[in-house]
């Protein structure tokens, strides 16, 4: 599966003089440690979880992936962009719609916490979705309606909900299918 240019354009880090990195890349990456960590430190984990390593390990890999779905946000965008101007407006060029600068109650919607609303929305196993949630050590709690009481965070403007949420779907699928998986039962 292809990626599009919009959801190649997500930008899950930045730094010094203007730098950032991409969403697929950091997924990617995150990947990439993950199977090492499986491989020299912890085949053990498979024994622990009831899985049988092969399983394990694709389902390690979907998680590595999906971590920082919540990053595609944009909430998440918007205080990314702060300190990364310029890339506002080739987001634009290349159709993302143009993301608010701000939100109300943007600390109510934390990467993790949206990330695993997220993963709920789209069919998500509980189980699966709260380790999204918590990768930063904070278990999220109360998501039932997060995603209505807080949409902008998740959508922008209501107009541009199919948007994102065609973003998130993309993500997921393309993430499914470079670990191995055809659905997420």
């Amino acid at each position: 599966m292809k990626l599009t240019n919009e959801i190649k354009l997500v930008i899950a880090k930045s730094g010094a003089e203007n730098k950032w990195l991409p969403l697929w890349m950091h997924g990617t990456d995150t990947v990439n440690v993950m199977i090492e960590l499986i491989h020299r430190r912890y085949s053990s984990l498979s024994e622990l979880c009831g899985m049988p390593f092969g399983a394990f390990k694709k389902t390690a890999v979907l998680l590595a992936y999906l971590h920082d779905i919540g990053k595609i946000t944009p909430l998440f965008q918007s205080q990314i962009l702060k300190s990364l101007p310029e890339r506002r407006s080739l987001m634009e060029h290349y159709g993302i719609p143009r993301i608010p600068e701000n939100f109300i109650d943007k600390g109510k919607s934390h990467h993790t916490k949206c990330g695993e609303t997220i993963l709920l929305d789209l069919g998500f196993p509980k189980g699966f979705s709260s380790i999204v949630g918590a990768h930063h050590g904070m278990p999220a709690e109360n998501l039932a309606s997060h995603i209505e009481k807080y949409s902008p965070h998740f959508y922008g403007i209501p107009a541009k909900r199919e948007f994102w949420k065609r973003l998130y779907i993309e993500w997921i699928n393309y993430s499914m299918e470079q670990a191995g998986f055809t659905d997420i039962s």
